[in-house]
């Protein structure tokens, strides 16, 4: 089947919050000296919080820390500077509070890699395949993630594919940004930063006299070069003295190598971009605690905008992350193959000295219906119910940029059936199908090609569902494998069940598969599950499966914006190539689904105790539904404290 022009309509929503293309700036960025420039500036942010002095006693000079206290760095002639200076920051700062305790502590640097790659994710521009950033960017990517150290994520000059570890990310959770504020470009304001917190974190366009200053004393130029991130670390009554990290054969002010004075009048004319950090105190157990979703009782005082996506680290190791059927390398939340590598390892080991009590691995796969940050919520909310159940999860986010493109044809069909038949009718429904059919269809139909490209031979679901399961093949005990879906979910599973006999070394049957208002159709489900439920004996035999609908009636009460029943029904009657397609979640068609032993259908409305979803998005909300799912997993209902609690199943 061909691509449909829907993917176009997707990739532009995804890079919708993406303002500047580097491609005319850092690909070919200028060099001086033979090193990279290709720092940019900040995007204005309106949000940002600026650094206010504070009424202190300002030193008539301030001396740059000693280089046991900030060691010099060489960047090499990798673009990495805004890592590098960052790095430099937040060793300096943490050897500060450290020492004021133990003079003799030990303190690691802060990954220079880490920073920079985690810079480039947050940056204002799209995709991550280029060199260079913005400090801005390397304040969010720390701010989300924290640092690790260098032992642990050493710094090689040229690096390529560096992939996010959960080794790095735990390392990470050491060391937080606690607040960062941008500075006015006032040379008071500079100077009572400095003497509050002892560094700052600066960008300017810097010009040929940064070639070789003479004793460290850099000349003004009209001749600029590019774009480039340092650190403040004192001053004179002539100028700031800079920390660089072009090795200790650059600078020489004061005979300290590394250290230049940049002259006032000069950081007046090529300054851009400051900023003033404070560390966060150390709190590894409870670092994803520090962005949470508000309580009931915080959203009435703030609101629902303190809603932040998840970290990275915290569903690192629990995502398998798609997008045209291949694995996602970069951006926020990347799940390359290196990563799921050794998520598999972990898995492998199951020896007394890695203390971990799983019997079960599920399958997760989400409705394909919301973006990266509401599937991460779910993730982040979910991973922990179940890995307290002997559980481990592994959750699909799969990126259709269904909902974008769906919110724009309820919109541009809604105003043209109001127009036709008013608001109110009660043609107005089957109007809105009709008017929606065209690009509905297409969008629905990109989705599903999404879903079987993961799973050819090349894709990247099959790909990572091999290494995964080729790693729980090496446990003395392996895991029992569960498939979960949700909605569209249903379509991915089905594939993933085909793939099944090439990816499953141990030849055994899934478990379980649970499937939430399924979207696939009858027919998907007739060719892909039904022929192996009851199955015991081989790698494409599925044992038991469960099934949560909605009765029709909650079907008919739904709606999606202004069309006023469920989605299942949009589908079904406008997105399907025939019309009033039969699906599987429902109940309109049950007729027309065969039964089997080990397949049972609960219903929503029907069925209280078991599951009591009111609308079709609503029953991985539905606590019932959620603990029932758990039920079938462990074989048994599980205990009301490692249940899924009422605030487990919200805040997504």
């Amino acid at each position: 089947m061909s691509k449909s022009p829907a993917k176009s309509r997707k990739s532009k929503s995804m890079a919708a919050k993406k303002t500047t293309d580097p491609s005319k700036t850092l690909d070919a960025a200028p060099r001086l000296a033979n090193r990279v420039l290709n720092v940019q500036p900040d995007a204005t942010d309106l949000r940002d919080r600026i650094y206010e002095p504070a009424l202190l006693d300002l030193a008539l000079r301030l001396d740059p820390p000693t280089a046991d206290m900030s060691p010099i760095r060489d960047q090499g002639h990798e673009g990495a500077c805004t890592g590098f200076a960052l790095s430099s920051a937040i060793t300096l700062m943490n050897r500060i509070r450290h020492r004021r305790i133990d003079p003799t502590a030990s303190v690691p640097i802060a990954s220079p890699r880490m920073l920079y790659e985690m810079a480039k994710i947050n940056d204002e521009w799209p995709g991550e395949d280029y060199e260079g950033s913005s400090i801005r960017g390397a304040l969010k990517g720390f701010y989300n993630n924290g640092a690790c150290s260098e032992d642990v994520a050493p710094y090689k000059d040229g690096q390529k594919n560096w992939a996010l570890t959960v080794k790095h990310a735990k390392d990470a959770r050491h060391v937080g940004l606690g607040a960062y504020y941008r500075l006015r470009p006032e040379v008071n304001d500079y100077h009572a930063a400095l003497n509050e917190v002892g560094v700052i974190y600066v960008s300017a366009q810097i010009h040929r006299g940064w070639q070789n200053p003479a004793k460290g004393d850099i000349k003004p130029s009209h001749l600029t070069e590019g774009g480039h991130a340092f650190i403040i670390v004192g001053y004179d009554d002539i100028g700031f003295l800079i920390q660089n990290s072009w090795g200790e054969s650059w600078g020489g002010f004061g005979k300290r190598p590394g250290i230049a004075r940049w002259r006032y009048e000069d950081w007046a004319a090529t300054v851009m971009d400051a900023w003033v950090l404070r560390l966060a105190v150390p709190t590894p157990d409870a670092f994803d605690l520090t962005i949470t979703e508000p309580t009931p009782e915080s959203e009435s005082l703030f609101g629902t905008q303190s809603v932040r996506a998840p970290r990275h680290e915290d569903i690192i190791g629990h995502i398998i992350h798609l997008n045209d059927g291949k694995l996602v390398e970069t951006g926020k939340y990347p799940s390359p193959l290196t990563t799921i590598k050794e998520t598999a390892d972990l898995l492998a080991d199951d020896t007394a000295a890695a203390d971990r009590s799983y019997q079960h691995l599920v399958f997760y796969a989400h409705g394909g219906l919301n973006n990266s940050a509401a599937s991460a919520n779910r993730v982040r909310k979910m991973k922990d119910v179940f890995k307290r159940n002997g559980i481990y999860p592994i959750h699909f986010m799969w990126e259709t940029g269904f909902f974008e493109s769906l919110t724009d044809v309820i919109v541009n069909s809604r105003d043209k059936a109001e127009a036709r038949v008013g608001g109110l009718s009660d043609f107005f429904d089957r109007v809105l199908e009709s008017i929606a059919r065209g690009p509905g269809t297409a969008i629905w139909r990109d989705m599903k090609w999404d879903a079987n490209q993961s799973f050819k031979a090349s894709g990247g679901g099959r790909k990572a569902l091999k290494v995964l399961l080729d790693g729980n093949a090496k446990r003395s005990k392996p895991l029992k494998v569960h498939l979960v879906g949700h909605s569209a979910g249903s379509i991915l599973l089905a594939h993933l069940l085909d793939a099944m006999d090439a990816a499953n070394p141990l030849k055994t049957p899934v478990e379980s598969c649970s499937l939430m208002a399924p979207a696939c159709t009858i027919d998907l489900f007739k060719k892909s599950y039904h022929p192996r439920i009851g199955k015991t004996g081989a790698a494409s035999g599925l044992k038991n499966l469960v099934q949560y609908n909605l009765i029709d009636q909650r079907e008919q009460d739904d709606k999606v914006g202004p069309y006023r029943k469920s989605l299942l029904y949009f589908v079904s009657n406008a997105f399907e190539d025939e019309k009033k397609m039969p699906l599987l979640g429902m109940e309109k068609f049950v007729g027309e689904v065969p039964t089997k032993t080990g397949y049972t259908i609960h219903y929503a409305g029907r069925a209280p105790s078991i599951t009591d979803s009111e609308t079709h998005g609503g029953f991985d909300n539905d606590r019932k539904t959620m603990n029932d799912i758990l039920k079938t997993i462990l074989g048994k209902k599980p205990t009301t404290a490692k249940g899924f609690q009422p605030d487990e199943v919200r805040g997504y």
